[in-house]
């Protein structure tokens, strides 16, 4: 595990406890899981923090889990430019 992985692992977990969920690291991407009424205060939280400052939002995609009843969900991409993760 990376530095950076822990750094916004910790900074995360201070910010939101158990609100958001932590999926993973994989293939050089964090993963977290955030309830959709959370995803605008998660994302400012990101951007606006001193040290992560993830300012790039790459892309939106939409994955449908047909037949899953909650089917539909959003993945966000964001980047850190300054940081280069």
């Amino acid at each position: 595990m990376s530095v950076e992985t822990s750094l916004i692992r910790t900074l995360i977990a201070e910010r939101f406890g158990g609100e958001i969920e932590e999926l993973g690291f994989s293939h050089g991407v964090h993963a977290f899981a955030s309830p959709p009424d959370m995803i605008v205060e998660l994302c400012q939280f990101l951007k606006g923090h001193p040290t992560l400052r993830f300012d790039f939002l790459s892309d939106i995609c939409g994955v449908d889990h047909y037949p899953e009843t909650l089917r539909y969900e959003a993945v966000y991409h964001l980047y850190s430019l300054p940081n280069k993760w």
